[in-house]
C-alpha cells in the first residue's frame, strides 16, 4: 500500500471515529498514528525482504503470538498490518488489558526488524498512562 493509501486510510478513521475512551489515556489520535506507523514499517520491511506483503502476513501469521487467535482475528491483523484498518481505541485498551502490550508490535519486533522512532514514540504515547 503506498503511503498516500496510508495517509487516506488515517484520515477517513479520525474523520468518522468518536473517541470516548479515556482510560490509560487512548484516544483515537494515539491509535491512528501508531496503526499508521505499522503498517508503513510492514511495507518497508517487505520491500527490505523483497517479497509482497502477503508472504510477510504468511511470516508473522504463523508468529507464536498468532497462534491462539481465531480466524476473525486473524483477518483483523492481516487488514491492520496492511493499512486497511485502523482499529478503534476500545479494541486496542482491550488489547493492552488482555495482553499488557500490542501484538502489532511485539510482531515487528519479533521479525528482528529495527523498530523506527516514529513508531517507537507513537507507541510510548499510546502506552503511556
Amino acid at each position: 500500500m503506498r503511503e498516500q493509501d496510508l495517509q487516506k486510510t488515517q484520515v477517513e478513521y479520525l474523520l468518522n471515529t468518536t473517541s470516548n475512551i479515556t482510560e490509560k489515556n487512548i484516544d483515537k489520535y494515539k491509535v491512528a498514528n501508531y496503526y499508521y506507523f505499522i503498517a508503513k514499517l510492514f511495507n518497508q520491511i517487505a520491500e527490505k525482504r523483497n517479497i509482497n506483503r502477503n508472504q510477510l502476513w504468511q511470516i508473522v501469521k504463523n508468529n507464536i503470538l498468532f497462534k491462539t487467535f481465531n480466524k476473525t482475528t486473524i483477518r483483523i491483523y492481516k487488514y491492520i498490518f496492511r493499512g486497511e484498518l485502523i482499529p478503534s481505541p476500545e479494541f486496542v485498551k482491550n488489547l493492552l488489558e488482555k495482553y499488557d502490550d500490542l501484538p502489532t508490535y511485539l510482531a515487528i519486533v519479533y521479525l528482528d526488524e529495527e523498530i523506527t522512532p516514529e513508531l517507537n514514540k507513537s507507541y510510548e504515547l499510546l502506552l503511556s498512562i
